[in-house]
């Protein structure tokens, strides 16, 4: 089934990818050996949350707000 996009969802697409730009960017200027995951993780959400979205693997309360499903190889915000 193709599911054609609102010009508002292919906005907040477009946005959602700028976002998930910044922070492989961020962390791309953090990784290093011997950080954690955990403090990669700490700058990714401190980006998304520093641009007022959020993400949806960070607990699963939050999947109803904005995501049906998610991978942990995939990013999934939400506004």
């Amino acid at each position: 089934m193709i599911t054609i996009k609102s010009n508002r969802e292919i906005e907040l697409i477009k946005e959602a990818c700028k976002i998930v730009a910044l922070v492989h960017k961020a962390i791309e200027e953090a990784i290093r050996p011997g950080i954690s995951t955990m403090e990669l993780d700490k700058i990714a959400e401190k980006v998304i949350r520093e641009n007022r979205w959020y993400s949806c693997t960070k607990g699963l309360s939050k999947l109803s707000k904005g995501c049906s499903r998610f991978s942990e190889h995939n990013m999934c915000i939400y506004k």
